[in-house]
């Protein structure tokens, strides 16, 4: 698996510089960048570095199948950013600019659409994922259902 930083340049510069790697780690991100792991098509881009490692300690544990994982890190990643875009925007009335509240409408639709389209593999993982809603739902193991609920209730408390 290749490991690339996404902005070579600012990351030699940095390298030049007599400070701790920590240092090294928390400027370069300040400045936009980010790490490339994989080849071509199957690459990800973590923007932190914390990120990066937690997605290669969850594959180690999970024997390589890491959706679970990667998407439980991704929703808290979202939370996060989410609460700090609330924080900025504040609750005073003002013109925000209009990319930002559609990539806001968007983040609220896609987030509403897969918690309530979720459903889970049958048993041998083989079977497509019945997005039918109701009866035939699928349910998700209780503690994963509580996670992704409580992402959800967060989004929305953070969007309304």
């Amino acid at each position: 698996m290749k490991f690339q930083v996404t902005h070579p340049k600012i990351w030699n510069k940095l390298a030049e510089k007599s400070i701790p790697m920590k240092h090294k780690v928390k400027i370069y991100e300040k400045m936009g960048g980010a790490y490339r792991l994989g080849e071509n098509s199957g690459e990800q881009v973590f923007n932190k570095m914390t990120e990066l490692l937690k997605h290669k300690v969850q594959e180690a544990d999970s024997g390589g199948d890491h959706e679970v994982g990667m998407a439980m890190g991704q929703l808290e990643d979202i939370m996060k950013n989410a609460t700090e875009l609330k924080g900025k925007i504040g609750t005073q009335e003002k013109n925000l600019p209009g990319w930002i509240t559609d990539h806001i409408s968007q983040a609220m639709q896609f987030i509403n659409q897969a918690n309530t389209g979720y459903h889970e593999l049958g048993d041998k993982g083989e079977e497509p994922v019945n997005e039918r809603r109701g009866k035939n739902r699928l349910k998700l193991p209780k503690n994963q259902n509580e996670k992704v609920q409580a992402y959800t209730n967060t989004l929305r408390e953070v969007f309304k």
